[in-house]
């Protein structure tokens, strides 16, 4: 899966059945709970009420649900968005993924003195690799030493199982309705992730942010002109006289790295292949059994053989801060990652820093004739941030754990909010083009943040230095299709997912490589079917039909 450094893409895994819908209200009913636990005895899920952020000059709110907010400036000054400071002085600690190199150590790391001064804790996080999440995760669990604060991927078979057990705080009592007003901030949630990432009715988490589409697609401007391409590619065609003619224009040159998700979605889009699922009259079928998707994988296959791929194509798939480094050192001509990537963590200077006359250019998706096209959108959310059952268990200290939580999901145009995300000035970012923050380059405090920021509740934000990419941004987003089953589950997604992403990795891999003849397209459907892809099918339109 290729992710960027910052922020999550959707993998295979997730389009499978397993990421992109929630532990609906039938979930692991056929688990089993301990007897410690009082997992599944809501009767009905209570929705935290919503309360939209206040408005701030420069702000572009959509009317759509899952398009983050646009910022074509920041408002000066910065408005507060807590009071006081939320701790009391004691330690703080969380488990949470880190998708770049490891923090420097506390005495030489601002970035982390200045999050114990501000929120008057003594941080102390657990920063585990997006690689090794699943590993690390299962050991902690296991260890009984759960930190009050867990980044939890509700997809997890690990994490499942010990919400069933008893280790997180179901927090309708203190959450729902009304009663989250308390946390302004935590109120700032939208009512669609709440329901998307509730769990059997309950709620274990806050739902970390994410934008129905959380990537950007960037390639080599200057490389297209050599080529003849003035204006970006326009249909598939283009794309593919882009993308091979690029691996002709010197020794060791590329259109594209490694044969990633990111790819793969982006071709889908051209395609109009649905997204995970299509609906119709309640029956599904899966976005793997369509003309649609076998077209996409033609394309794809095409693009391998008139020689687009970098040699090592297959493995970088799995290697996403190898194929982003390609792009970076002028190796390939595309790459896709998120928005954050691209500005805050600096891969766009560092492109044009090592490569001298590069021109890097957005590329909005397009359809394969020209037409329209239906990018896959993401459930909304990609984890919840979950609160230990043991450190829940005092009053006390559960409020001043939301509070800190609530801090922690102030809205970017807001002082909190702004540290968090940019740092310190100076020492982690300085202002550059129309004001927007940019990180210090040769200097490795922007990585020190970058490492500890993501807790999972700063929220997104579209704030670029050229206004016309958050208007791009926010089009696409609001122009990309949702999967029809997101908030449901299937109980044996958890046992077979995994497989069926293998299956579909290897079967993909060969079918696009060419190691395979596209006559197992069939074999590949068939397979997927009895392995546990109708089961799947089954279990979801039922639940398709309840909450009909």
């Amino acid at each position: 899966m290729t992710t960027s450094s910052r922020f999550p893409t959707i993998s295979r895994r997730s389009a499978v059945g397993l990421g992109v819908t929630a532990l609906g209200a039938t979930a692991l009913a056929s688990c089993g709970t301990s007897n410690s636990s009082s997992f599944g005895e809501n009767a009905g899920l209570t929705i935290p009420s919503h309360q939209a952020p206040p408005d701030v000059e420069g702000a572009i709110i959509s009317d759509i649900p899952g398009v983050p907010m646009g910022l074509t400036s920041m408002p000066d000054p910065l408005p507060k968005s807590t009071e006081g400071t939320p701790g009391k002085g004691g330690p703080f600690t969380t488990f949470q993924i880190n998708w770049g190199t490891p923090p420097s150590p506390y005495g030489e790391n601002e970035y982390w003195q200045e999050f114990n001064t501000r929120l008057n804790v003594d941080y102390k996080p657990t920063l585990n690799s997006a690689d090794a999440y699943e590993t690390s995760l299962a050991t902690m669990l296991a260890s009984g030493n759960v930190p009050d604060m867990v980044f939890l991927q509700t997809h997890s078979a690990n994490a499942q199982q010990a919400i069933q057990d008893g280790a997180f705080a179901e927090l309708s009592e203190v959450l729902g309705g009304d009663k989250i007003l308390e946390y302004p901030n935590l109120a700032h949630v939208p009512e669609h992730q709440w329901r998307n990432s509730a769990i059997s009715n309950g709620i274990y988490g806050i739902p970390s942010d994410l934008g129905y589409v959380n990537s950007l697609h960037v390639y080599r401007q200057d490389w297209a002109e050599q080529i003849g391409f003035d204006a970006p590619p326009q249909d598939a065609e283009e794309f593919y006289e882009l993308m091979t003619e690029m691996a002709r224009l010197g020794t060791d040159q590329y259109g594209v790295g490694g044969l990633s998700d990111g790819l793969g979605a982006f071709v889908n889009a051209m395609f109009r292949v649905p997204n995970t699922w299509r609906e119709a009259d309640g029956e599904l079928t899966s976005y793997l059994e369509t003309d649609e998707f076998e077209q996409a994988l033609l394309f794809q296959r095409r693009l391998w053989e008139g020689g687009a791929f970098h040699p090592d194509a297959l493995s970088l798939s799995e290697k996403g801060a190898e194929d982003r480094a390609l792009f970076e050192e002028g190796h390939t001509g595309w790459q896709v990652a998120s928005t954050d990537n691209w500005y805050l963590s600096g891969a766009l200077d560092r492109l044009r820093g090592r490569n001298e006359g590069a021109r890097p250019r957005m590329l909005l998706p397009f359809g394969h004739d020209g037409g329209e096209y239906a990018f896959p959108a993401t459930p909304g959310f990609f984890a919840i941030i979950a609160i230990s059952a043991e450190a829940a268990g005092d009053e006390e200290r559960l409020h001043e754990l939301l509070s800190i939580m609530n801090y922690l999901r102030a809205p970017i145009p807001s002082e909190e909010g702004f540290f968090l995300r940019y740092g310190l000035e100076d020492v982690h970012f300085r202002y550059g083009e129309n004001g927007v923050p940019e990180s210090v380059p040769d200097s490795p405090a922007p990585a020190d943040r970058d490492a500890m920021f993501y807790t999972g509740l700063v929220p997104v934000v579209l704030y670029y230095p050229d206004p016309q990419h958050v208007e791009d941004s926010i089009d696409y987003t609001e122009n990309s299709i949702v999967d029809p089953t997101v908030g449901l589950f299937a109980p044996s997604s958890a046992e077979v997912a995994g497989l069926l992403d293998d299956l579909q990795t290897d079967y993909v891999n060969g079918l696009v490589s060419g190691r395979r003849p596209m006559s197992d397209l069939e074999t590949f459907r068939t397979d997927w079917r009895k392995q546990g892809g109708d089961s799947l099918r089954d279990e979801l339109q039922e639940a398709l039909a309840q909450r009909a």
